[in-house]
């Protein structure tokens, strides 16, 4: 902004580092002070996908199926967590498709079928070189 000769502020009013949370945004811009506790009269839920989110039936189908999951850091690691409780195994990111091939060459510690889920992000970044071994 600046580069085009538009006058802005802002770095000095925020943090580099950390969250930039409602809390702080408002002490930020309206000199408000900092609430130490906001937490207490909010209402507790676990995670969960996303209404229509087309992993809740891959992983109901996985459930079903009793695969061997591997699986990936993203938001379908909450694969893992009820009700679905697939996923199990999740190493790094992008290690699904790696995780299944080295499983496949120590053979007879898994015997069931095996399957890694993944995100296209980490397909461009680290799958697209694992799959070309993938599980057989």
């Amino acid at each position: 902004m600046q580069s085009w000769g538009i006058a802005c502020q802002g770095k000095e009013l925020f943090t580099r580092h950390g969250e930039y949370s409602v809390n702080l945004i408002r002490h930020g811009i309206l000199n408000e002070p900092l609430k130490e506790d906001i937490t207490g009269d909010l209402m507790r839920r676990p995670p969960a996908f996303c209404p229509g989110c087309p992993h809740r039936a891959v992983f109901s189908l996985l459930k079903q199926m009793n695969y061997h999951v591997a699986g990936d850091i993203g938001c379908y690691t909450l694969g893992a967590l009820p009700p679905f409780e697939v996923i199990d195994d999740v190493v790094c990111m992008g290690a699904g498709i790696s995780t299944l091939h080295g499983m496949e060459k120590a053979k007879g510690v898994y015997q069931r079928l095996g399957c890694s889920n993944w995100g296209f992000n980490f397909y461009a970044h680290r799958n697209k070189r694992s799959d070309k071994y993938g599980v057989q």
